[in-house]
């Protein structure tokens, strides 16, 4: 039962990935992480991890639920080139998606500073010795590759989830939304918690909410591949496989169970060819399942004819028997779902496509002390550059061999890793130095677990932006960054102010403010796509430093500083002071250069000292004839004389009419002189507008002209008329040549009546639904011609109001009322069952939100073994309907057909004993071939020959069957033909 971490990674030689295409590398990843079986006391579902691996840039990583799921944000800091693990076992409850059929809050979300790669594990048998790694699993996170709007379920249908743990392992499929307000669509190709196989259904989801689709049913056949989601903005998406039995199909014991899963892709990030490995399972040994997206996908194996034909939702079963490798190639994109392992040990994940994929390097912890084997591929020429921990002679060109049916392209080689040269812990870096390639690993042994996931990077164009760092000061150069991607790339930015440029790292000289903004980038690599990415990028402006106007004044010294503030400047002046303000006592030519954000700005002055009195009578100008008289005035140092024009030595004179006044001031040798015009204006009246009151949506205008005027207003217009549309003060002053007036008025807006009539609805039959508009001073005018405030509906159809307030302002609402019908139901006529041959029970419905059986089942169909009375009762809001069938119990015989026909139609496929089967004890069935080989053989008496015979089918013709059974205490021994037809 024991599974161990496994990383498994195909990483390949394709044409494009980005930046150091490395396996996996992003920097936002997102996940939904699958309820798993505990079975205390052995802990099965924990410790769980989250291992984060860093390249060449150290990184700083959040882990958050931004749904607000119950586990505190997590922040760790990362060296470069290693690898840290994260425990979060603490968090489990608010981390696995349980129960199944309910939104709940619990997706991660992962961001880092930095490329990093990263994968979810399920460590299992925590605290518990010789359960550890009984149930473990990778699931690689696949960043931006995972998230889409379309997917398709992969699985295998081949053997059941084992039975006897707590709570009870299923398969399932977890989503978790990116984006507020997601729509997702599910289509579930079998019966899942809360909803019927085939039949869609929708959720809404906000950003960090998670929903699990779990089958009801533990059977191979009621796995959920073929699934059908569909999202309006992206999803992610985990695929699981609790604790799935391999005794039955791979060889071993009933202790074989194991966790199977991964994080799939969406269907646009899908191929057409596929290169699988061959792992080390027993029995039937590596299968693989492929799942069509489109109807009439062929699949062809090793270059050759096609094999199969399948539809959209169809998968097809592949296996590998002794081949070390097969190729894969299909008409349409597909979903290639590989279930390895070792014994009976089982692990599974999704193959990328290997065109336009691949990695050039890899990093993995080793998890257990068990067996670790590594698969990998790449594309002829590349064999010979491989690196692991530093040595070039651990993996070889000598170890590969051709993959078949590819034309001698690719290669492939199987190695072991020893305990004692990668301890438990060690982190294993595998690197290429001239090509992409797959990397598959397996990790574990027989009766204790193997695990299995991949790191390959599943886009086939991914683009990496970035910025030079430090500031960017006006003037600057801005320098773009695109990261290298592998194959024939080219590269495309654009930008603020028409900016284009087809570089790969462009440079913008001299940069100003109108350069901030977002700068997007555009990779295209032929063959393999496009894909985008964006940085923003602030050009601050540079610090103004304003030393002031150049003087000259009759003084010793002058204290010089800038007459601006700054947010944390440091400051260089002339002479290397870095002092704020500087004390000069000479004439001369001083600078001073102020550094603020990482910005430099730089002002000078020329000063002259002891050479005049500073004279400022002040900008000619104009005042109101009612706010005369002006006072004059220029103050200077004690002791100064002064002269006016109109003959006047007072400091300071008052004028009234107009006309050119001037000032000399004398101070010992140094003298001063200004002049200035002044107007005598008459007073102007305005007049903006009354205080009024206005409808909501039903702007004014107010303001007032006057000639020769400029104007201002307080909402910071300069036009003499404006238009309102919110309650205030409004005032307007008006200059005519400085002489200034000024006006006041209020306006208050009234609200709309806003009837709220509710949402459309639906009216049941002989239902009386009352329509309140009722709103204080009020008038009202419905549809129907009626004008109370309140309207009694019967029947379907629209209806409106409209409600007029005391203020003559007016609002109205519509609702619609649907008919909907009480339900109706209808089941088949009375009917017989036996217990071996249970009978489905189908109820047409019409009008019906539910339905309910007697014996308390909510399914459209349920299955009955016994005689009784069974009542069907459809539900919907309006009220209830129901119908009745009786069934009789009755006794069903035993026989074996002479001939089945095994091709796939769902008819006679299988040689099975027929009948009441149930009373049968000691149960064996053997089937040999005309040379006496047994061909089949089976204690299961529910089981049955499917036509194979060592994994391929069987030649048409005559067999001879041996049955032997106790019934009633007798033993039964029956031979006979069976004619095998297809």
């Amino acid at each position: 039962m024991k599974n161990v971490l496994t990383l498994s990674f195909l990483i390949s030689l394709g044409m494009c990935v980005h930046k150091q295409t490395s396996a996996q590398t992003d920097t936002l990843f997102w996940f939904a992480a699958p309820e798993v079986s505990n079975t205390l006391p052995y802990n099965l579902d924990r410790p769980i991890l989250l291992h984060i691996t860093t390249y060449t840039q150290a990184t700083t990583v959040t882990i958050s639920q931004p749904a607000g799921g119950g586990m505190p944000l997590q922040t760790i800091t990362i060296p470069a080139n290693s690898t840290q693990n994260v425990d979060l076992t603490t968090w489990i409850d608010f981390i696995e998606n349980k129960p199944a059929n309910t939104v709940l809050n619990y997706g991660l979300k992962i961001v880092s500073n930095a490329p990093v790669t990263a994968y979810y594990e399920v460590v299992s048998g925590g605290g518990n010795s010789y359960y550890a790694y009984a149930n473990a699993e990778a699931f690689i996170l696949k960043g931006k590759n995972a998230l889409g709007n379309s997917f398709r379920i992969p699985s295998q249908n081949i053997t059941y989830n084992a039975v006897g743990y707590t709570p009870v392992p299923y398969s399932s499929f977890d989503i978790v939304a990116t984006e507020n307000n997601t729509a997702v669509t599910i289509t579930p190709s079998n019966n899942i918690t809360g909803h019927p196989g085939g039949i869609p259904f929708t959720i809404i989801l906000n950003e960090g909410q998670t929903y699990s689709a779990t089958a009801t049913s533990q059977a191979a056949a009621s796995h959920l591949q073929g699934s059908l989601v569909m999202a309006d903005k992206p999803v992610a998406v985990t695929v699981k496989d609790d604790l799935l039995f391999g005794g039955a199909v791979f060889g071993g014991s009933g202790g074989c169970a194991d966790l199977v899963g991964d994080q799939i892709v969406p269907i646009d990030l899908l191929g057409t060819e596929y290169i699988v490995l061959n792992g080390f399972l027993n029995g039937i040994g590596d299968q693989v399942f492929i799942t069509a997206t489109q109807n009439g996908t062929t699949i062809s194996q090793n270059g050759g004819t096609p094999v199969t034909t399948i539809n959209a939702g169809d998968t097809y079963q592949l296996p590998l028997n002794a081949a070390a490798t097969i190729y894969i190639q299909t008409s349409h994109p597909v979903y290639v779902w590989h279930v390895s392992g070792i014994a009976c040990e089982t692990g599974g994940g999704l193959l990328p496509q290997i065109s336009c994929t691949g990695s050039r390097s890899v990093s993995y912890s080793r998890s257990s002390n068990m067996g670790l084997y590594m698969n990998i591929l790449v594309r002829n020429g590349g064999q010979g550059d491989f690196i692991v921990n530093g040595s070039a002679t651990v993996l070889t060109a000598s170890q590969f061999a051709t993959v078949p049916g590819t034309g001698g392209q690719w290669m492939t080689a199987q190695i072991s890793l020893p305990l004692s040269s990668y301890p438990q812990g060690s982190v294993i870096s595998v690197s290429n130095s001239s090509s992409l390639f797959h990397l598959g690993v397996l990790e574990g042994r027989d009766i204790a677990g193997t695990s299995y996931g991949y790191f390959s990077n599943f886009n086939t164009a991914t683009a990496q932006a970035r910025a030079g760092s430090g500031s960017v000061c006006d003037g600057d150069d801005i320098f773009l960054f695109a990261d290298t991607v592998d194959g024939a790339a080219t590269y495309s930015w654009i930008g603020p102010n028409s900016f284009s440029s087809g570089l790969q790292n462009p440079v913008l000289a001299g940069a100003t403010t109108a350069a901030s903004g977002t700068y997007i980038l555009t990779v295209n690599v032929a063959g393999c796509g496009s894909d985008s990415d964006s940085v923003v990028v602030s050009v601050r402006d540079l610090p103004v430093v304003d030393l002031g106007a150049d003087t000259a004044l009759c003084a010793d010294s002058i204290m010089l500083s800038s007459a601006f503030n700054y947010t944390s400047p440091s400051y260089l002046w002339h002479n290397g002071s870095t002092a704020s303000s500087q004390m000069v006592y000479t004439s001369g030519i001083y600078w001073l250069e102020v550094t603020d954000g990482g910005c430099k700005g730089i002002d000078s002055i020329d000063v002259m000292l002891d050479a005049a009195l500073a004279v400022d009578l002040g900008n000619d100008t104009g005042i109101c004839d009612r706010d005369i008289p002006l006072t004059l005035s220029s103050p200077q140092p004690a002791g100064t004389q002064y002269l006016w024009s109109t003959g006047l030595t007072t400091p300071s004179i008052d004028v009234t009419r107009t006309d050119r006044y001037w000032l000399e001031v004398t101070l010992g040798d140094c003298k001063g002189s200004d002049t200035i015009h002044v107007d005598v204006i008459p007073t102007q009246g305005i007049h903006i507008g009354n205080d009024s009151f206005i409808c909501e949506g039903q702007p004014v205008s107010i303001g007032d002209v006057i000639a020769g005027a400029t104007y201002l207003w307080n909402t910071g217009s300069t036009e003499s008329v404006i238009t309102v549309s919110e309650s205030g003060t409004y005032w307007l002053t008006a200059d005519v040549a400085g002489c200034r007036v000024s006006d006041t008025v209020e306006i208050t807006v009234m609200p709309l009546p806003a009837p709220d009539l509710g949402p459309d609805d639906d009216i049941c039959p002989e239902q009386v639904i009352v329509l309140d508009a009722a709103e204080a001073n009020s008038s009202y005018q419905w549809s129907t011609g009626d004008t109370t405030s309140s309207l009694e509906v019967r029947s379907a159809g629209t209806y409106w109001v409209s409600v007029r307030s005391g203020y003559g302002c007016v609002g109205s609402d519509t609702i619609t009322f649907t008919y909907h019908p009480l339900p109706f139901v209808l089941l088949p006529g009375d009917t017989t069952v036996c217990e071996e041959q249970p009978l489905v029970l189908q109820a047409f419905t019409t009008h019906s939100d539910s339905v309910l059986w007697s014996d308390g089942n909510v399914s459209q169909a349920v299955t009955v073994r016994y005689g009784g009375t069974y009542i069907a009762t459809g539900i919907n809001k309006c009220g209830t309907d129901s119908d009745t069938i009786s069934v009789k119990q009755i006794f069903c015989d035993i026989w074996l057909p002479n001939a089945f026909t095994p091709d796939g139609d769902g008819l006679n496929d299988v040689f099975r004993v027929l009948g009441n089967v149930g009373r049968l004890e000691n149960f064996n069935l053997s089937v040999f071939n005309r040379w006496g080989e047994q061909v089949f053989y089976t204690t299961d008496k529910y089981a049955g020959w499917d036509g194979q015979y060592k994994g391929v089918e069987a030649s048409v013709g005559v067999y001879v069957y041996m049955l032997e059974y106790i019934i009633g205490g007798k033993p039964v021994l029956q031979k006979g033909n069976l004619t095998l037809l297809r």
